[in-house]
């Protein structure tokens, strides 16, 4: 078969912008040779790469990276597109090339009647062709850059040899003596020895051992079903104690969570009860009943005897007076004397103001029960208090 390339055309593409080249006369007939020049970094490799993957159909399998390389380094262009003429034995193809640089996906569409109509999506080629130009080996030597050239022409090397393999398809010919020789040996194992005992016993040895076989399998099934249903039971075992140390774990957690509650609760009722102890204890009288009495009887005497009077020497003139002293014993001359000349050094202003608030102090005394019930209150169970049994009153 002839193939001849006849035009290419590019849109969007690197620094070529839009740019088609002919290779044919304006008769339509194809120069034999076409000698194209391009400076270095304007294009050559880009064109043998766009025509490889398009004659291939292999550029639809570029990444998104290799599609956006295409993409014009001077302006931006979310799309390109790169269109060939080809002549296969005079019949005409186009292709093509789509490449959407913002999804980094190529896709190429194929017509046999003009670029403008008849286009089908999908890489399509003479059916004579498939299994040939698809093939890269091919198409990298059909569209060959300088680094193939050189390769091809250099001596020591296997490239010129491999050239000719693949663009004569002598590769085909390897293929096709391997098929044969596959089909000799599969008639071969069904067809030798017919109606012969030697083929007997072979066949009979073969079926011989695919039935150990079969039974061996059987025998390796039977013990992995023995196992599985032991560790199916075994695993239905772990799952219900699974589901009783989450229940029970559930049941701990509800049961921390109240006596944390509860804890917390009486921490604030113990610490109410102290801070109303400590206010209470500080009015003694509270505490024994003995206390109280005799708070009381201070009292009861220092009305008796009128204590405080306004003055200290009233005081003791009263006393001096008197033929016995508040301390029961004797008054006599000396002692007089003695009460009424000392009478200044007791008993001062200052004296006087302590006694009254005591005698105030005295008066506001009022006796209760509320300490004995709150101490009872924080010793409640087994004596928060440190094991100490509640105070007994007698009030």
């Amino acid at each position: 078969m002839n193939i001849e390339v006849i035009n290419w055309k590019y849109e969007n593409i690197r620094k070529m912008g839009n740019v088609e080249v002919e290779i044919c006369k304006k008769s339509g007939e194809i120069y034999p040779v076409s000698l194209i020049m391009m400076p270095n970094g304007t294009g050559k490799t880009t064109t043998v790469t766009l025509l490889r993957g398009i004659l291939s159909g292999r550029a639809v399998s570029w990444d998104e990276k290799m599609v956006r390389s295409f993409a014009p380094t001077r302006v931006y262009a979310n799309k390109g597109k790169f269109t060939l003429k080809v002549s296969f034995d005079k019949k005409i193809y186009f292709y093509i090339l789509h490449l959407d640089y913002e999804h980094g996906k190529a896709f190429i569409q194929t017509s046999m009647t003009g670029e403008s109509g008849g286009l089908d999506d999908g890489w399509e080629t003479p059916s004579i062709l498939k299994g040939i130009i698809d093939n890269e080996e091919f198409v990298n030597r059909f569209v060959f850059d300088g680094e193939q050239a050189r390769k091809t022409l250099s001596s020591g090397n296997e490239e010129a040899e491999k050239a000719i393999v693949y663009l004569y398809q002598i590769n085909k010919f390897d293929d096709l003596i391997n098929e044969v020789d596959k089909l000799v040996k599969i008639k071969q194992e069904h067809g030798i020895g017919k109606n012969t005992s030697r083929s007997m016993k072979v066949l009979l040895g073969k079926y011989q051992t695919r039935e150990n076989t079969v039974l061996d399998l059987k025998q390796r099934l039977n013990k992995a079903s023995n196992q599985l249903r032991i560790k199916e039971a075994k695993k239905k075992e772990y799952e219900i104690k699974y589901r009783n140390f989450i229940e029970q774990d559930n049941n701990f957690n509800e049961k921390k969570q109240k006596i944390d509650e509860k804890l917390k609760r009486k921490e604030i009722e113990l610490s109410q009860s102290l801070k109303r102890i400590l206010y209470l204890i500080k009015k003694p009288y509270n505490i024994s009943h003995e206390f109280a009495q005799r708070l009381e009887s201070l009292a009861s005497n220092m009305q008796v005897l009128k204590l405080p009077k306004s003055t200290a020497r009233e005081f003791f003139n009263e006393i001096a007076e008197g033929a016995i002293c508040i301390c029961g014993r004797c008054i006599g001359e000396k002692e007089r004397e003695n009460i009424l000349n000392n009478a200044d050094h007791y008993l001062g202003q200052e004296e006087l103001v302590a006694l009254n608030a005591i005698k105030g102090s005295l008066k506001e005394i009022k006796v209760t029960n509320e300490l004995k019930y709150s101490l009872q209150g924080t010793t409640q169970g087994r004596y928060l208090t440190g094991g100490v049994p509640p105070i007994r009153f007698s009030m």
